[in-house]
Parts: C-alpha cells; structure tokens; sequence
C-alpha cells in the first residue's frame, strides 16, 4: 500500500511516499534532498493524532514531550462530519518508535525517535491511520501493574516510571496503575493479596531483587495454577538488570515497548527448597566466590555497574573454599517427576483477552490518574506467609519420597569436595557483561550445574564476557553438569584460605559470623542451610522479545 503525505522534521517540509511492507514501513522523499528511511513495526510503541502545531516544532528529545501533542484518536462520524475549514485537526498523525537494531542490540540506547506526517484530508488520514495501526500490532486498553521500590539501587525507579512508562503507556492506550512499595518483601506480599482479574499484567520497575518479590509472590498463591499465566516482566532501573541482559534488553525504553506490544513467552523457574520453606528464582543459585561477590558487591552500589569489578578483585585476593555434599541428578537420568507440567498458554492467551474486551464493554473507565493505587486490600485478612511454608507448585524430583537414601545412592551423582564456587544457572548472563553459563536455555527444563575447587577462580573473572573460563587450559578445573536437580548440603564452616576476609553471616544483634559461606538466590540471601534445587519448565509468563532463538542466547560474543 503507497500513500502520499507530508513529512516534518527540524520544522521542514518533505513530501513523500509511504510503502507499508510486510515488516516495516519505508519513507520516501520526493524532493531533491532525497532520503530513504525504513521503520520496523516491531520497534513502534504507538500511532497517535496530533495538535497541527506540532509540524512547526523541532524534533522531540523525549517521549515526554510530545504529551501535550496528543489528540484522542476521532471516531468514524467525528471524520465524516468534519468541515473542510477544521481539516488540520485530523490531518496530523505521529508514529512513535525505539531505534533499536535488528543486530547488535547490546550497543544501541534504544532513543525515542517520532516521525511527523499529514494528510490532504482526514478521510485519508483516517484510512492510513487504520491500515499502519493493524501493522504495527499494540495490545491496548491493558491495564498494568507497576511495582516499585523508590528507594532502590540508585533511586531512579520513580524518575523511569513518570518520564517513559507513564508517557509511552499513555501514547499506546495503556493504564498503567502505580504500587509504591514500603517495607522488604511488600512486593511480595502485593502479588501474593492482589486481584488477578484486576491487570493484564505486572511489572516490577527495578533491579532483579524486586523482580524476584514479585515472582515469589505470584507463584505462591492459592491460585498459582491460574497466577502462572499472567504476564511479569521488569522494566529496567536497577544496578545489574541481569535478566533483561539475556533478552538484549539494555534500556528501560526497551523494557516498556515489550510490555506495550504485548510479547509474552514462556520461561522455566527456579524451585528451592529448605525443609518447609520454599523459594523460587529466575536466574540462579550461587554459593562460594560468585555469592560472595554478588552479596558484597552492594556495598559499592553507588559506582553502578562496575561495583561487581571491585567487589570481584577482593574476592580474588580473598578466595574462600567451602565444604559440602552435592547430589545431582544428570539430565540422561531415567528418573521421572513426580508429575508433569501442562502448559495451556495459547488458551489462557485467549481467555486474557476477552477478559479485556469484557472490561471495555463495561465500560470501565482505563483513563485513571497516573498515580491510581491498585485495589485496597488491607482491609483484607492476608494470608501471605513471609517465612515461605510450604508454598506454590510442588516438588517434581526432591521430595521426601523420591530423594530416599537408597535412590540418592542409585540414581543421584554424588560429589564430596572443598568448593570455592559453585552455581546453578538458569540465564546464561548474571549481570550486564557476566557471561557465566553460556549454554543454559531458560526453555530446556535443565539447570547448568558449574561447580570448582580450583583457587584459580580469577579466569572467571578475567574471562571478558567471553563464558569460555571452563573451555580453555583451566577446563579440568571446572565441572559443568546439566542437570535435572540437585541437592546441596554446606558444612557449617569454611574450610579457610580466605583468612578473617569474608563476606559471612549478619545476625540481628549485628554480628557476622565469617565462618559461613552465603547461599545466593537471585541475589537474595536465603538460609545457609541444605537446599533441594529443581526447575519448573516453562511455568511462569514473561515479557520479552518473542522469535529470539533462547538456545543461543549466551553463544554470542558480547563486546
């Protein structure tokens, strides 16, 4: 489909062609400075009208900017009684984009860009509006959670959510409803007390700490058969944002558009367990130098990033080994689960969007303040348990039955040693340019096991993002399992090396005990304790690009 129109950039006219592709559309000027430029409808995040004023202004730095722009989209009858003196009100369209790559994501800022253009008259108007909305593909009248620990990492989570997700979710026809979070663990308790049919969705505007509340939270309800359908994601404004790393997303403004186009795949999750406590996790489980570091790392929070670079020259300085059983069970095991895990995704995709569509035919109203607070439910008797007893799906592998001492002895590969690391990894990324677990997939039902006792643990370190520490002369040192599950038993003690340097335990009355090692869930602290780890496969929904190939996502050199 070719239309004519006029496009405005720097408060200059061009006249042009417009090719709506099969992928993206193309721009040509038919004016002597001629120019070319192609748009990928994956990377629109909205088509709105626009005030005829806006073709006389320079380009917009911000997403922000353009709000005061913005016209409600008109209906079929306001277009066709229109009077010709009032066309240059729905002459005006803006497009709203991300320049985001199809290659080398990881370099791009992912900067908001808008294109300008109008029309004769609003009957053309109105038809191309159509035609390129169909195109580009926006999931709107959703309503989204969006949880958020003002306080956190370097406070930036308010600023991310009033100057991108408020302006881009109001471009795109979405509601985006704000939770401010208080105390620890509130985001876990929101998730756990909420009303699902409420949101189409719930993100956490954060780090990974606040997005491993809200997936506890979720997958330990009552309901979780039903909570595990629901959309989460995380919109990046943290220190590490481990988890978007792994999907090439490196902005919040690329965070927000996975959200706003609706992409949703499904993810494998994390089951721990300690005695009748239950944990789960999205990216790993860590204990020796990768814990350490991880845990210690905090206390440089304010140089961003590069906290994980001094607090990992310490720890190489400082190597602890720590004592321990390890049971593993190999993914060629004959040994099956417990039950098996059904996934109706495509149906409860189906089901989520009548449930839209019976919101709007109630015609409830999805143009609430920006600071709209979700349901009240203190006045509610919440059952949410903070101790974690007995929670959410339940074992496939670990339980008491299957784990017997006789079936440990036949069926588990059992490990003795001094570890001075040891990780379970369900992303190949642990941070921005921590490639530690090139081969995990979080789409396999697999956990890579990589565990070591050598001292020589700075090839991790050194290794560039590479993932190649465990492949090149120290490959003996390391031992790299993919496995099914496994069981961890820490002695009570370090066996030394590290000297009176340590990360340890902090008790209430504020003492540390620098005899313990650290069991690292996500980057949260959880008991020092056994632990029984298992994956759940594809059990939870998250936002993300969908078509990437999740089999490769950390084989590609990230420089």
């Amino acid at each position: 489909m070719m239309y004519n129109a006029q496009y405005y950039r720097s408060s200059k006219s061009n006249s042009i062609i417009i090719d709506l592709n099969q992928k993206q559309l193309t721009i040509n000027s038919k004016t002597p400075n001629q120019f070319q430029i192609d748009i990928l409808y994956d990377n629109c995040f909205g088509l709105t009208y626009s005030k005829d004023e806006l073709r006389s202004q320079d380009t917009l730095k911000s997403v922000g900017e353009y709000i005061p722009y913005l016209i409600d989209t008109p209906t079929v009858n306001e277009i066709n009684n229109s009077k010709s003196e009032d066309y240059l009100k729905y002459t005006t369209l803006t497009l709203h984009t991300l320049d985001i790559p199809e290659r080398d994501r990881i370099k791009s800022s992912n900067k908001y860009v808008e294109y300008t253009i109008s029309f004769e008259d609003a009957k053309q108007t109105f038809d191309f509006y159509k035609a390129l909305k169909e195109k580009i593909n926006i999931k709107e009248n959703r309503r989204i959670l969006c949880i958020l620990n003002p306080m956190s990492g370097r406070k930036k989570s308010l600023q991310v959510y009033n100057k991108l997700v408020v302006p881009m979710f109001k471009i795109a026809n979405i509601t985006p409803v704000l939770e401010e979070t208080q105390y620890q663990c509130h985001c876990e308790e929101i998730a756990y007390n909420l009303n699902l049919d409420d949101y189409d969705g719930i993100v956490s505007v954060s780090g990974d700490g606040l997005f491993h509340e809200l997936l506890n939270g979720i997958l330990s309800r009552d309901d979780w058969e039903k909570a595990r359908y629901m959309p989460i994601g995380m919109i990046s404004s943290g220190t590490s944002n481990a988890l978007n790393i792994n999907f090439d997303i490196t902005t919040s403004r690329h965070s927000i558009l996975n959200i706003i186009k609706g992409n949703v795949i499904p993810f494998d999750i994390i089951r721990a367990s300690q005695g009748d406590k239950v944990f789960f996790g999205h990216l790993s489980l860590s204990w020796g130098i990768m814990a350490d570091v991880d845990i210690q790392s905090d206390r440089f929070r304010f140089i961003g990033k590069y906290k994980y670079y001094l607090a990992g020259a310490i720890r190489i300085l400082f190597v602890n080994k720590y004592h321990g059983q390890l049971y593993y069970l190999p993914e060629d095991s004959n040994v099956k689960p417990s039950y098996e895990i059904v996934s109706d995704f495509e149906a409860n995709k189906i089901e989520r969007e009548n449930k839209i569509l019976k919101r709007l035919d109630k015609d409830i109203n999805l143009n609430e303040s920006k600071n709209e607070k979700s349901t009240n439910n203190s006045e509610k008797k919440s059952k949410y348990n903070k101790n974690h007893i007995g929670l959410g799906p339940k074992a496939r592998y670990t339980n008491d039955n299957q784990i017997t001492e006789k079936k440990l002895k036949k069926d588990w590969v059992h490990v003795d040693m001094d570890f001075t690391s040891l990780s379970a990894v369900n992303f190949p990324f642990l941070s921005f340019d921590t490639l530690f677990g090139p081969e995990a997939n979080p789409q396999d039902g697999m956990i890579d096991l990589i565990y070591t006792d050598t001292l020589r643990v700075y090839s991790i370190m050194l290794d560039d993002a590479h993932g190649t520490y465990y492949k090149g002369k120290r490959k003996d040192d390391f031992h790299v399992k993919r496995t099914k599950a496994f069981i961890l038993i820490p002695d009570n003690t370090k066996t030394g090396e590290g000297g009176e340097f340590g990360v340890g335990l902090t008790y209430s009355n504020g003492k540390k005990d620098l005899n313990h090692g650290i069991l690292d869930l996500d980057g949260e602290i959880i008991p020092y304790e056994p632990i029984r780890i298992e994956i759940l496969p594809q059990l939870q929904n998250i936002y993300a690009p969908t078509g990437m190939d999740l089999s490769y996502l950390g084989k590609t050199l990230r420089k």
